[in-house]
């Protein structure tokens, strides 16, 4: 008998079917028939050898099969891998671009008020959150790690916060911005008016870090009474408004309010001449009349004469007397006397010392006009101080944005390599089980099938012929279906577990 059919389940079948067959033949034959039941035995014996070969031969294949798709997963999933880490990366240089764009185009500012703001960029701390992954400077914020949000503690409060939200000071202090606008707002409230300070006060940019735009303006108002000295208030009792440093000078305030003049010196409606509250004019009057010294009728220069003529030239043009201070020519005093050219005590009268000036009126006008100029200016540099200030605010503000931009799109970033790496970790533990457990499946089927075939092999041998006369067909087609069952078994499981 030549094996030509496949050997599927429709052959094992047909051999099931000739094994008993022979088993028939054999309890109805007679001694010559022996040698055909051995040979038929024999064929039967190489067709099971050949479906078992088979069997194996299609277990090896489908497992190279399983395993070439195991391969080609594993190469899948590396390259898709490979994909997300250059895509990653990709995210990532696109995040780094977007966060340090080309910088920004401000408007057009003022060039006074570009100079203000400039400088005051200059006293802000040196180190910024934009300067991250850029090196160090001297700073008391530590890096946590490359590229990400630093943290430092306030030197007020002691939390732990982000580099974005704290200021950092030249004594080396670092200042939250909530303890910062709580110092500037404390500082406001304080009568008189201080500025906020550390080891040093704080520069008055700072102010833009923290407060809003009408506490901002309150704040800046404030500061013109800082280097005021005493406090002075309109002599006019309805007004009663106090009067800045720029409406005061030589000793007269104008309040710009009610256009009052206030006498600096005794506090009450400006007046003509000196004040007699003075007392360093009464002084100054007491010593030039010891010493004999005159006084300008027109703008009230004292003058002192060591030698010469009584005929005295003012540093205003004027000419007058030196004995009675009067205009030159329009008294009878003498014009000279030996003693005063050779250097005497020259005569004067020192009643007149103490009259008021004749250009007395013109010289409150000329102050007055140069208090207007004064105020004038010093309001014009005070609006490009506040606009300085409002612009910083906004800028500042605008920075601060973008740092917490930055730190959102980090986390997210952060969150969602965590959870990729997560469901690589999965899918790869869930690839392991599966092929461990295909592993053992088609391990221990080899294992049987080789353990049958062996079984077979020794006992086909030993016995030989005998088998036939002791009734072996029937434990041999035992043994041929076993192994026709296991390998139906591996067909299904391999198909099962593919």
């Amino acid at each position: 008998m030549t094996a030509t059919a496949p050997p599927d389940d429709d052959f094992a079948s047909v051999l099931a079917i000739q094994m008993e067959e022979l088993t028939a033949t054999s309890l109805s034959s007679a001694a010559d028939r022996a040698l055909i039941q051995s040979l038929l035995e024999s064929d039967l014996q190489n067709q099971l050898q050949l479906l078992s070969d088979h069997a194996f031969a299609e277990s090896m294949y489908r497992a190279t099969v399983l395993d070439g798709e195991l391969i080609q997963e594993e190469v899948d999933r590396q390259l898709q891998i490979q994909a997300d880490r250059e895509f990653a990366e990709q995210l990532s240089n696109s995040v780094e671009e977007n966060l340090e764009p080309e910088p920004k185009r401000r408007r057009r500012l003022d060039p006074a008020v570009e100079v203000v703001y400039q400088s005051y960029l200059a006293t802000l701390s040196a180190v910024c959150w934009k300067d991250r992954g850029r090196g160090e400077g001297t700073s008391a914020v530590q890096l946590v790690q490359p590229n990400a949000t630093r943290l430092a503690d306030c030197s007020v409060c002691g939390e732990t916060k982000e580099d974005y939200s704290m200021v950092l000071f030249g004594c080396s202090h670092v200042h939250c911005l909530d303890c910062l606008r709580l110092n500037f707002l404390h500082a406001m409230r304080l009568d008189p008016f201080q500025l906020p300070r550390c080891c040093q006060a704080f520069p008055i940019c700072y102010a833009a870090e923290v407060l809003h735009e009408q506490e901002l303006n309150a704040f800046h108002r404030l500061l013109s009474s800082l280097n005021s000295g005493r406090q002075i208030n309109c002599s006019n009792v309805r007004c009663n408004t106090i009067l800045r440093p720029e409406w005061i000078k030589h000793e007269i305030g104008l309040c710009l309010t009610c256009e009052t003049q206030t006498c600096t010196i005794c506090l009450r409606a400006s007046h003509n001449g000196d004040c007699p509250a003075d007392e360093s004019t009464t002084q100054l009057f007491q010593i030039a009349q010891t010493n004999r010294w005159q006084r300008c009728f027109h703008c009230g220069a004292m003058v002192q004469l060591h030698t010469g003529c009584y005929h005295i030239t003012c540093r205003c043009g004027k000419h007058f007397c030196y004995i009675c201070g009067a205009e030159w020519k329009s008294c009878s005093c003498e014009h000279f006397e030996e003693d005063a050219l050779r250097g005497g005590q020259p005569r004067t009268v020192g009643s007149l010392l103490q009259r008021n000036p004749v250009n007395v009126t013109r010289q409150l006008g000329i102050v007055e006009q140069e208090i207007r100029a004064q105020a004038q200016q010093h309001e014009a540099e005070r609006q490009t101080q506040l606009a300085a200030l409002q612009y910083l605010r906004t800028e500042r503000a605008s920075d601060r944005e973008v740092a917490i931009m930055e730190k959102t799109i980090r986390e997210e970033e952060s969150r969602m390599k965590e959870l990729y790496i997560a469901e690589q970790r999965e899918a790869q533990r869930k690839l392991d089980e599966k092929l461990f457990r295909r592993a053992r499946i088609r391990l221990a089927i080899e294992e049987k099938l080789r353990v049958i075939m062996e079984r077979a092999t020794t006992r086909g041998k030993g016995k030989g012929k005998a088998r036939a006369a002791d009734g072996g067909e029937e434990e041999f087609r035992k043994i041929a279906r076993t192994i026709v069952d296991y390998v139906v078994v591996s067909v299904l499981l391999d198909s099962k577990v593919g």
